[in-house]
């Protein structure tokens, strides 16, 4: 790749090449976190710590890209004795852990009885909104005579019945 690149006369441009790499890593990491924000709805609020971790793990990343090519703007810098890639690596693994275990449901905080929730939803025709038995949570995909849901929010599962 480098003889490449001397041969097309991009080598003396390979700072600026370098820049725009890492520019466009992190716009990508940053398209990737807002597409999984919008599409897991909002079940990101049971989970702060963990997405303040993912966020700071996509950050450790981008600084440590930059430092592979030669653009130590945070990968050199000490804090209380530790570098800096290494507080946001470990800090965003332990946030990640600790959020996954913070909101990890239990089976003995169930709300609501399991026999009062019917598990599954009966409407008339297809073209009919389905909500969530438990949570009221419309799902994403069509509904469908005989269609297993699992709502995004709750978890709950249920099945999609048309009454005839």
């Amino acid at each position: 790749m480098k003889a490449l690149a001397k041969d097309l006369g991009w080598y003396q441009h390979k700072t600026l090449l370098q820049k725009f790499f890492i520019m466009f890593l992190g716009i990508g990491m940053l398209i990737i976190l807002i597409s999984f924000r919008l599409r897991l709805a909002n079940t990101w609020r049971n989970h702060k710590l963990t997405w303040i971790g993912i966020t700071l793990l996509c950050l450790f990343i981008l600084v440590r890209a930059a430092a592979f090519n030669r653009l130590d703007f945070l990968a050199n810098h000490d804090f209380l004795g530790f570098n800096i890639t290494e507080i946001l690596e470990v800090l965003a693994i332990l946030l990640i852990i600790s959020g996954t275990f913070l909101h990890k449901k239990h089976s003995g905080f169930i709300v609501a009885h399991p026999s009062s929730i019917k598990d599954y939803v009966e409407i008339i025709d297809e073209h009919m909104t389905v909500q969530c038995p438990r949570c009221g949570t419309q799902p994403l995909s069509k509904a469908v005579d005989g269609r297993l849901f699992k709502c995004r929010s709750c978890g709950f599962k249920f099945t999609v019945t048309i009454a005839n």
